[in-house]
């Protein structure tokens, strides 16, 4: 878990990464998917990173995922950083 700033953007990027399992290529397509589950016999509802991807979006940003099948994943959030 961080955060990186980008002058040349004027964005921050909050970050969640892991050495976990990682993603397919077809699962990164989906994952942000309303009801998405990757495993339908795990507890949950797939509505966890619909919903953030909603509010990101409400608060003018982007999320984005990088995964590796196999070594990982990163979620990344980047919203505009303002000015006074």
């Amino acid at each position: 878990m961080g955060w990186e700033v980008n002058d040349d953007t004027n964005k921050v990027e909050l970050y969640v990464e892991d050495t976990g399992i990682g993603l397919s290529e077809e699962d990164r397509k989906m994952v942000f998917s309303r009801f998405f589950k990757k495993d339908e016999f795990k507890q949950g509802t797939g509505l966890g990173l619909s919903i953030c991807k909603l509010i990101v979006s409400r608060l003018g940003g982007s999320i984005k995922v990088k995964s590796q099948l196999g070594k990982g994943s990163r979620f990344s959030v980047f919203l505009s950083i303002q000015q006074d």
